[in-house]
């Protein structure tokens, strides 16, 4: 029976350097479970690992892990082009954590940082699969939402097909972000504001839309009965 592997690990030198490596190979063993021999290779993957390292840095949130306002950009700009060639629809959401600023200022950014791990989290959870706006090599990983900076959160809903679809993720958000975050034996309170834009027609450009999605997250704020708001002329 042919036992094939594929691994990555570091190997950390008496000077505290680092290098990373890559091992495959395939093991032969007998029907009754007897290793017969090995073969493999081992790759020297350290400088690729530092350009991942580096790449990571500059299109994820250092705290959170998701992507940043960066590479958001980015996939903004992507989705905007694919819906003015397929006339497609999407919406962009911004989300606020409403009372974060009275939690860093009583309890510390320590516990700030926790809760918005926590929400990056929640998030995470509440959004359809093909709205994911960077995927990496690994398909398991959720990257559907990011932090634009402080307690602001963004995501892209693609491919829509009624307002049905964006009620149902709406209302996900809701129910787990006003959830309480319970910290460090601590019971505190962040809900949630969105605001959203869609692209209406094709002249929809990025700036437009996050100016829109940022005005509708402020009219959600006054209006704490909904914690929702769709930007309208």
């Amino acid at each position: 029976m042919k036992q094939p592997w594929d691994i990555q690990f570091r190997v950390i030198h008496k000077d505290g350097s680092i290098k990373w490596a890559a091992e495959k190979g395939i093991g032969v063993t007998s029907e009754q479970g007897d290793v017969l021999f090995l073969d493999g290779f081992i790759t020297d993957i350290t400088e690729w690992k530092n350009r991942q390292q580096v790449r990571d840095m500059a299109y994820h949130d250092s705290l959170t892990g998701i992507p940043n306002r960066n590479l958001f950009n980015d996939r903004l700009d992507q989705t905007i082009a694919h819906s003015q060639r397929d006339s497609s629809t999407f919406a962009l959401m911004f989300i606020d954590l409403d009372n974060f600023k009275a939690v860093n200022d009583n309890h510390g950014h320590k516990i700030g940082d926790l809760v918005l791990q926590e929400a990056s989290i929640r998030l995470q959870s509440c959004i359809r699969d093909e709205d994911a706006i960077y995927q990496l090599e690994d398909k398991n990983s959720k990257e559907h939402v990011a932090r634009l900076g402080g307690d602001e959160f963004a995501i892209i809903l693609k491919n829509l097909n009624s307002i049905h679809e964006i009620n149902e993720v709406v209302g996900r958000i809701l129910d787990k972000m006003n959830a309480p975050y319970i910290i460090d034996e601590l019971d505190l309170h962040c809900h949630a504001s969105i605001g959203m834009a869609w692209n209406k027609d094709k002249n929809s450009t990025p700036e437009l839309l996050m100016h829109e999605a940022d005005s509708a997250m402020y009219k959600a704020k006054q209006n704490r009965k909904t914690g929702y708001h769709t930007f309208s002329i």
